[in-house]
This record gives C-alpha cells, sequence and structure tokens, in this order.
C-alpha cells in the first residue's frame, strides 16, 4: 500500500507539472511599454536627468525576463529579472536594472536598483506594470 501512495503522488506531480507548462508558455514571448520616472547623474557626472523605461522592450524565457530601456535623450540601459511568483492569471518578476554610462570612454554598465513587474497574461490585452527604484529615492513605474 505505501508504493501505491507514492506512486499516486509521483503521477500526480507529473500531471501538475504538465498542466503548469501551458500557462508558462502563454506569458513567453515580447513584452514592450512605456515608463516613468527618472533619476539624475550622481555627483561628479554632468548634471543631466535619465528617464528610466521611458520606452522598454524585453523577452520573457525559462523563467527569465531580459530586455533594454531607453529615453528620448539617448540614454539607455539593460534589465534582467526571474519570474518568482506565478497564479493562473498572473505571473511576478522581481530583477535589477542597469544604466549604461556613456560619461566615461569606453561607456560603463552600471548597476542602478531593483525593479518588479506583474504580467496580466491571461488578460485580453495581455497587459503588465511594475516599479523600479533608485536609493530608494528617485523611483518610477513601468506598464
Amino acid at each position: 500500500m505505501h508504493k501505491v501512495k507514492k506512486l499516486l503522488l509521483a503521477m500526480l506531480a507529473v500531471v501538475m507539472l504538465l498542466g503548469a507548462t501551458p500557462l508558462f508558455a502563454e506569458l513567453e514571448g515580447t513584452w514592450a511599454g512605456e515608463g516613468r520616472g527618472f533619476f539624475i547623474y550622481p555627483a561628479g557626472i554632468p548634471s543631466d536627468t535619465v528617464y528610466v523605461f521611458q520606452r522598454w522592450e524585453g523577452v520573457v524565457r525559462n523563467g527569465e525576463f531580459r530586455g533594454e530601456w531607453s529615453d528620448a535623450d539617448g540614454h539607455s540601459g539593460k534589465f534582467r529579472g526571474r519570474i518568482i511568483l506565478m497564479s493562473l492569471t498572473e505571473a511576478y518578476c522581481e530583477g535589477e536594472w542597469l544604466w549604461i554610462d556613456t560619461s566615461v570612454d569606453p561607456p560603463v554598465i552600471r548597476a542602478r536598483g531593483p525593479f518588479n513587474m506583474t504580467f496580466y497574461y491571461r488578460d485580453e490585452d495581455e497587459t503588465c506594470s511594475g516599479n523600479w527604484f533608485y536609493n530608494n529615492v528617485h523611483r518610477g513605474t513601468m506598464r
């Protein structure tokens, strides 16, 4: 009888895994949007404002979310994160955003802070919304 319970539990785990796979597949692909918020160059770098995530595009693949962002003034950066929670209708991602500092030659990619994004992948419009942080002072949103 004990072996039967183990076998049933193993079969149940396989069924649950197979059932979750199509949901994850619906999330995968390209996501793009716009954001609000800014940060000002750190002290010692020419005074300028960077509008983080003003335009962004990323790809969800195998539980990772990676992409690039830019603003109208030519500033840009990257972001990378992982899907850490998932339900039947939403997926939640946490990660880090980076800024490409072009005030030095060659340009340097600098880690700036965390971000989070919630994907509403079962909505008719497949929307998402998120937040980004910098020094807990400057922050913004993405959609």
